[in-house]
């Protein structure tokens, strides 16, 4: 028997193509949304979204780091 360790997350920092996948497979588990904007000459990315789930979002942990 395997027993996974899970932690429960109320909100993560996803990246444009991870919140187009969570948009586009699951829109209801999304309550709300914030843009975080890229920090001109600090950053390397076109902006992150803060994703709020609505419903209980649990992630699986590998040896205490979460597997993506």
């Amino acid at each position: 028997m395997q027993f996974l360790d899970m932690v429960l997350k109320k909100s993560d920092v996803l990246s444009a193509e991870e919140y187009l996948k969570l948009y586009t497979e699951s829109p209801d588990s999304i309550a709300t949304v914030r843009v975080i904007p890229p920090r001109i000459g600090v950053d390397n990315h076109f902006g992150k979204f803060e994703v709020f789930y609505s419903s209980n979002h649990y992630e699986v942990m590998k040896h205490g780091i979460p597997s993506t």
